[in-house]
């Protein structure tokens, strides 16, 4: 019996040269992952619609080697299935979560994947991109001053989102009208319809402007080897 049900037609294609890791990844996530707690045994049935091609709506909106970080990975989703569809990117994998860093660990380890990983709350993370993505983490109004702390100058957030995006968006809007001014409040903020590969729903929200910077706040280090990185968040 296999470990996960077979692709939908087409979605080797969404995968170019990272079709076979893609499957391998899948393989991982219905075993391993499991065995982990990562994602629950009832997912294995919908791995590819709901979580591996639900992931790559994201990739189309990311410029050509642009370094975005993966807000609460988790399972390496959306941010692993990006990374095995667009190898131009510079992405990070941050989670607060142990057992998740070593299945991220594991996972990079077994494909070859060029990612980085931290292990840190985004309150604590130290690593700053140009996107923040993420699916599954928090509404809106949640996610906004988390991103706007990791994104580097300039930035943009791109969440994966349910049918609760505009109900989640009047909320924020209503909170930014409040008389005390928040420094995370985005410059625009909106919606998005997405029909690739499959329907999707896009939470945007971008700064147009830097803020004061912060003192902490550095490049993404590409340089670090992997049994320091284990070191570091052990």
């Amino acid at each position: 019996m296999p470990d996960h049900p077979p692709a939908p037609p087409g979605t080797e294609a969404l995968f170019g040269d990272g079709w076979q890791r893609a499957q391998e990844y899948v393989r991982l996530l219905c075993t391993e992952g499991v065995v982990r707690g990562v994602i629950g045994p009832r997912e294995i049935s919908r791995i590819w619609t709901r979580h591996i091609r639900n992931s790559l709506t994201v990739a189309p909106l990311l410029p050509h080697s642009c370094t975005a970080i993966d807000l609460g990975s988790g399972g390496g989703l959306p941010g692993i299935p990006v990374a095995l569809a667009r190898p131009d990117l510079r992405i990070t994998l941050l989670d607060g979560m142990r057992r998740r860093i070593d299945f991220l660990l594991l996972a990079r380890d077994t494909l070859g994947l060029h990612v980085d990983i931290e292990h840190a709350r985004a309150e604590a993370a130290t690593c700053r991109a140009r996107y923040v993505i993420c699916r599954a983490v928090a509404a809106a109004a949640q996610l906004l001053p988390l991103a706007h702390r990791l994104v580097d100058g300039q930035g943009e957030l791109i969440a994966l989102k349910g049918q609760s995006a505009p109900d989640e968006v009047a909320a924020l809007q209503e909170l930014l009208k409040g008389p005390r001014r928040v420094g995370w409040a985005p410059s625009a903020a909106e919606v998005v319809n997405v029909n690739w590969p499959d329907p999707a729903i896009v939470f945007r929200a971008r700064w147009r402007h830097a803020g004061q910077r912060d003192p902490r706040r550095r490049p993404i280090d590409r340089g670090t080897d992997r049994d320091r990185q284990r070191g570091r968040h052990s």
